[in-house]
């Protein structure tokens, strides 16, 4: 028996109009970017609260770094 793949891009733009499908494709962007700004708040954070390998000391704050989103 054969299986065959298709990219799921191609079903969505075969069964939905493209208003909906640019709409699909502008939250998924959005949720990207969502996503992206949460790890870099994480790994600043987690930066912010790690003893330094030389001092021992917390780190100097990266948040500002971090998009500027509050």
């Amino acid at each position: 028996m054969k299986t065959t793949f298709t990219e799921p891009k191609v079903i969505v733009s075969a069964q939905i109009d493209r208003a909906a499908r640019e709409e699909l494709e502008r939250r998924a962007a959005e949720a990207d970017r969502t996503v992206s700004w949460l790890v870099r708040a994480a790994v600043a954070s987690y930066l912010e609260t790690s003893p330094s390998f030389s001092s021992g000391e917390p780190r100097a704050s990266t948040s500002a770094s971090v998009a500027g989103v509050s």
